[in-house]
């Protein structure tokens, strides 16, 4: 999967903040056995604190990114990855 999400930046060329969010999403999965909670509300502190930007710049990015996350599942559930 971080491998994957890596991929993503390059799906949204010129966008830095999608970039920055795709950074933090990878920085949470590298560090998630070292985070205290990883519900909705955490997860988006963390986002926030590790992108710079605010909740409102983050959701549609992550909408964005959500059909490369389905398309991932998709493949490695019909084992393709």
């Amino acid at each position: 999967l971080l491998e994957e999400m890596n991929w993503w930046k390059h799906d949204f060329p010129g966008n830095e903040n999608v970039n920055k969010v795709v950074e933090a999403l990878i920085n949470l999965f590298e560090r998630s056995n070292d985070l205290d909670f990883l519900d909705k509300r955490g997860i988006y502190v963390y986002l926030r604190e590790l992108s710079g930007l605010e909740t409102k710049d983050i959701s549609p990015i992550i909408k964005k990114i959500v059909p490369s996350l389905r398309e991932f599942m998709s493949d490695w559930r019909n084992s393709e990855i």
